[in-house]
């Protein structure tokens, strides 16, 4: 008897040769953006925070994360992977101020952490507040600072300016803050002069009786 046999034949393809390029690190307060780098193009991407070929930050929160690009030719299958790192925002923080009169010279801004921030708001320059420029009432002061991953963020804190009450009639050379206004238990009276040494200061109320009355001799 004759014996028969079967051939059989077998293809076997190579993988696609699949890249993905390096992702630059991300801040976690970033934009959804549209992943890109895989190669061939038509592949799809993959890992934590990717939803139809986008990388949230925020969603795939701070640390290392997988990103993984796959392509399929038709027949075989591969993969390229690559790191993306979220990092975290700095820790920013702003010091409360105390209240400022709108007479006082301009002074400079501390009390933002970390340091080597920028100050910004109404009456201030180059890190200065100057309270004239601001004008009576409550200001904000923000305090924004960036780290060397390039994340920032920002801290806020109200400034109070206060208005002096009104001094007529001084001598020229003289200069005179009172304030809070209004006052209720506590008010002060600051008093500056170029020429006249012997001063004498008298408080009155809107009646026009006496209520405080103090002499004084400054210094040169």
């Amino acid at each position: 008897t004759g014996t028969e046999s079967d051939a059989l034949v077998v293809t076997i393809n190579e993988l696609p040769d699949v890249s993905l390029n390096s992702f630059s690190d991300v801040c976690i307060d970033e934009d959804s953006f549209e992943l890109s780098g895989g190669l061939p193009t038509g592949g799809t991407y993959s890992g934590p925070g990717v939803s139809a070929g986008f990388f949230d930050p925020e969603v795939a929160g701070v640390g290392t994360h997988t990103i993984v690009y796959t392509y399929n030719d038709g027949t075989c299958e591969n993969y390229a992977s690559e790191l993306i790192v979220v990092n975290d925002l700095p820790d920013v923080t702003l010091a409360d101020f105390t209240n400022v009169n709108e007479n006082d010279p301009p002074f400079e801004l501390t009390g933002g952490s970390p340091a080597g921030g920028s100050y910004s708001g109404t009456g201030v320059s180059n890190g200065w507040f100057d309270p004239a420029v601001a004008g009576v009432g409550t200001h904000t002061i923000t305090y924004s600072f960036e780290d060397v991953n390039l994340c920032a963020d920002f801290a806020e804190a109200d400034i109070t300016v206060e208005e002096s009450i009104g001094i007529n009639n001084l001598n020229s050379g003289i200069r005179c803050n009172v304030y809070p206004n209004p006052a209720d238990n506590l008010l002060y009276v600051n008093i500056s002069s170029v020429k006249e040494r012997n001063l004498t200061v008298k408080v009155v109320n809107q009646l026009g009786s006496l209520v405080k009355e103090h002499s004084f001799t400054s210094e040169k």
